[in-house]
């Protein structure tokens, strides 16, 4: 049995508009005034950072599986996603497969740090695209190397398990 073309019409509409809202995409707001993201003034005054420069900027941190730890600040281009900040940290050169989260501190959340988990791909060596958000000022990408061996990525794809 065929489903109507209708209700197939708005099954459509809805996963797109949650994939875009997932996404970290700004260009869906509703009528909030506390929907936006924080300037990188009101993320220093929750944090307690400061940029002598007030420019926006994020940190990328990264940790490889032997534990090595690196940190960088990096300034916040406009429309600046997560895949941006991992092509320009290099570690997509460094890291086969990695964890990645977004650590943010959104109006909502009254200070407190949310983190965001994003999915990488190794085999097409970048973010899901239902995962490369954009980013915002203030943002903390932290970056671990997977410890996992290619034969149990073999194993999780060929289970459907990750």
């Amino acid at each position: 049995m065929n489903a109507s073309p209708l209700k197939s019409s708005a099954a459509v509409v809805f996963f797109l508009a949650a994939a875009a809202m997932l996404s970290g995409c700004t260009t869906l707001r509703h009528g909030n005034v506390n929907s936006r993201p924080m300037d990188a003034e009101e993320v220093a005054a929750v944090t307690g950072a400061s940029n002598s420069a007030h420019e926006p900027s994020i940190t990328v941190s990264t940790q490889n599986q032997y534990g090595k730890r690196k940190s960088v600040q990096l300034p916040l281009e406009q429309g600046m996603t997560l895949q941006d900040a991992l092509v320009e940290t290099k570690v997509t050169r460094k890291f086969r497969d990695m964890d990645i989260n977004v650590v943010r501190v959104t109006p909502y959340s009254k200070g407190q740090r949310v983190p965001l988990k994003a999915e990488y791909d190794p085999a097409k060596n970048r973010v899901g695209i239902l995962h490369d958000m954009a980013l915002h000022p203030g943002d903390h990408v932290m970056i671990v190397e997977s410890d996992k061996s290619p034969l149990d990525e073999a194993l999780s794809r060929f289970t459907g398990r990750r």
